[in-house]
């Protein structure tokens, strides 16, 4: 019998190489063979389940990645409009799981606001074109072969004699209504002409050149057909600016990043934060671009409007102060200059478009 202070042996603490509580002793990741001690991996994040499995766990999986879309739309949304700048403090603190990702926040309201720009051909910003010149002018001209039409035909009725005596004043009736209509007429084709002169004012014909230099006339016949182009067809103009405008300003996101990073210098924060800060403005900007568009486009007159035009100004400021914590003026100081600088450079980056559009025509 064994005495009362003999100590049980302990046993032996495990080794670090193996796993204290796995899924399945003999499981590990396929995709890294590591030890799974979670559903997930611990090393390349894969989820442990299998792929192939019945139709009712795929659509019971799916429901469950739907609610969970769900619940992070329902905390991001009102985080995002009512507390300018906490969206990003919340990310950079650690807190992302429960918020959809800035990124992705981004992409969506640039997708709904140029969605929404082709599909209202700019009705929502007040952006219209006149008639098209061509089909005017195709127009005047099927009018006036009619009038020449119906002339020859009188003209040969009264050479024939088909026309009574009697309907002498009739016949003289419709010729003058024949000349009313060409001179009301006349005024549209002038003003085309008008226009055409302009237009050679401002692209002139190139004189035809010698046999021996035609071929280096190329440049100057490209350049008036794509004016020419741009005149008469406007609208596809703008549609072809409105395709590449998500690119250009997926591009200078970051460079409104750099600029707030060079503002703060002293507050010594990382690029990738700055750059946060400005997918959640840009994206805030967006959705208030978006839905004065619609308002536009259903010519909704509401109060709202200036507070749409007037919006992210006022949330630039508040997430300014939020984020960076400075006093009012030296906020309103440093947006000043930000929002200066980020004008020109778009300005700019408008132009640059611009000319890429109208080469690419």
């Amino acid at each position: 019998m064994s005495s009362p202070s003999a100590k049980t042996p302990s046993p032996e603490p495990s080794t670090a190489s193996e796993p204290l509580n796995p899924v399945s002793s003999s499981k590990s990741c396929p995709n890294c063979e590591a030890p799974l001690y979670t559903p997930y991996c611990g090393t390349c994040g894969q989820r442990a389940t299998p792929r192939v499995m019945p139709l009712w766990q795929v659509g019971n999986e799916f429901l469950e990645d739907l609610l969970d879309l769900d619940l992070r739309i329902v905390r991001t949304l009102p985080t995002f409009f009512f507390r300018p700048g906490r969206l990003t403090i919340e990310y950079i603190e650690g807190r992302r799981r429960r918020y959809i990702r800035p990124l992705r926040l981004y992409l969506f309201s640039s997708f709904l606001l140029f969605t929404v720009l082709a599909f209202t051909n700019l009705n929502g910003l007040s952006f219209s074109f006149g008639p098209d010149a061509e089909a005017v002018q195709q127009d005047i001209e099927a009018a006036q072969h009619r009038i020449d039409s119906l002339r020859t035909a009188l003209i040969q009725m009264q050479a024939r004699g088909a026309v009574p005596a009697d309907s002498t004043g009739s016949l003289a009736a419709i010729e003058q209504n024949v000349s009313g209509i060409e001179a009301a007429l006349a005024p549209s084709d002038a003003a085309l002409s008008r226009s055409q002169n302009l237009l050679e004012m401002v692209v002139p014909s190139p004189r035809r050149p010698p046999a021996d230099t035609q071929a280096n006339s190329a440049s100057p016949s490209a350049v008036e057909a794509k004016v020419l182009r741009l005149l008469h067809t406007p609208r596809d103009f703008v549609r072809d600016m409105i395709d590449r405008a998500p690119y250009l300003m997926f591009l200078l996101v970051p460079t409104f990043a750099l600029l707030l990073k060079a503002l703060y210098l002293g507050h010594k924060r990382l690029y990738l934060e700055h750059l946060i800060f400005a997918l959640h403005v840009h994206a805030l900007a967006f959705i208030a671009f978006t839905l004065s568009a619609l308002l536009g486009a259903w010519n909704v007159a509401l109060s709202l409007d200036w507070w749409l035009a007037t919006s992210p100004f006022v949330y630039l400021f508040l997430a300014l102060r939020h984020v960076y914590k400075q006093s009012p003026l030296s906020t309103l100081n440093k947006m000043t200059v930000l929002l200066i600088a980020y004008g020109i450079i778009l300005v700019g980056a408008v132009v640059l478009l611009v000319i890429l559009t109208v080469s690419l025509m």
